[in-house]
């Protein structure tokens, strides 16, 4: 850390979105609190993303843009943008997210107040983009009016009470030394941001800022409307049961054998799971979106063992005329059979 402050690198990857992009660099410099570096690194690009950012740069000193010389397929991309980076604060930023403009100020105030701090995240401003250009701006509710600290005591109860939105990597702001013990990201995930704040959370300290630090832009493009949120689920899900097995593999290692408190916040994991799988097979059912909801039916029943004992020629017909049902009733519903027309399949929750 140098005396006056810690260094500050923003680290954007991308791919494919000039114009996201654009926007998401000029929110990062016109921070009250100037970050020392921003470095994007496009993972080869077919659009003008490139031109786009070397306009930037004229204008952004600051700028330092890493190219890949092919398509890496995403995570090895959000891997190289930080090891390109040097400040000794790494501040995450999605390419269609934009930092609110005094996220580095209020978060810096943190880490200056409490040394013993190495992760922040904070809150977020929904962005709900549509087809015809315009957006609807929602504040998504703080989880506390105070800081919440979170601990490999405390981190599945985390997730589980706070499993809508357990955290947004666009507000993660954490030290160096936390990518030299947790990082890379893990490529196996494709959404390997979860795996990563959990294995962050067994070795540092963690802390939730009451503050708004990010506009989360939510379109038709976005990363996890791409894997799709039952396959999102079923990584957060996994990430869950490996952050179980880990902390059960701790405690033995100290010689503790009672496991009652984690086990019973790992059953609470498991029934917010369920719940969240449950109410992605009925949104998508009234969407229309049959594939999908099928694959979240799967996931409810593994989660909670209903209906394993009746033939699954019987199951797939009771699934098949739940969704039916659910999407000829939604014309009859707010919105009607419209209403989901402007958003991709990952919407809404």
């Amino acid at each position: 850390m140098t005396q006056m402050r810690p260094t500050i690198s923003v680290v954007i990857a991308t791919y494919n979105r000039a114009k996201m992009v654009r926007e998401a660099v000029l929110a990062a410099w016109g921070q009250t609190l100037k970050p020392d570096e921003i470095v994007v690194s496009d993972d080869c690009s077919p659009d003008n993303t490139l031109e786009v950012l070397r306009e930037l740069q004229k204008e952004i000193p600051i700028l330092k843009i890493v190219e890949n010389a092919k398509n890496s397929g995403g995570v090895p991309n959000w891997n190289r943008v930080i090891e390109a980076s040097t400040g000794d604060l790494i501040a995450w930023c999605s390419d269609d997210d934009m930092f609110t403009p005094d996220h580095l100020e209020n978060a810096l105030k943190v880490f200056v107040s409490d040394k013993t701090v190495d992760f922040l995240h904070a809150g977020f401003i929904n962005s709900n983009c549509r087809d015809d250009g315009t957006a609807v701006i929602e504040k998504s509710p703080l989880k506390s009016n105070e800081p919440i600290v979170i601990s490999d005591n405390s981190i599945i109860e985390y997730m589980a009470k706070y499993f809508n939105w357990p955290f947004h990597p666009s507000t993660w702001i954490f030290k160096r030394k936390v990518w030299m013990s947790c990082g890379p990201f893990d490529s196996s995930y494709e959404l390997s941001d979860t795996d990563f704040f959990i294995r962050t959370g067994f070795k540092h300290k963690l802390i939730y800022a009451p503050y708004y630090g990010v506009i989360n832009r939510r379109h038709s493009g976005n990363w996890s409307n791409r894997v799709g949120s039952v396959n999102m689920h079923r990584e957060f899900n996994a990430a869950i049961k490996n952050a179980y097995i880990e902390i059960q593999r701790r405690k033995l290692a100290l010689g503790i054998n009672n496991f009652s408190l984690l086990d019973r916040q790992f059953r609470k994991w498991k029934n917010a799971y369920g719940l969240r799988v449950l109410r992605i097979f009925i949104s998508r059912s009234r969407a229309g979106y049959f594939e999908q909801a099928s694959a979240a039916a799967k996931e409810v029943r593994d989660n909670f063992g209903l209906l394993t004992t009746i033939p699954s020629w019987i199951r797939r017909l009771l699934v098949i005329t739940v969704m039916k049902s659910l999407h000829f009733a939604q014309k009859y519903f707010l919105g009607g059979l419209g209403k989901y027309n402007n958003f991709g399949k990952d919407f809404p929750a």
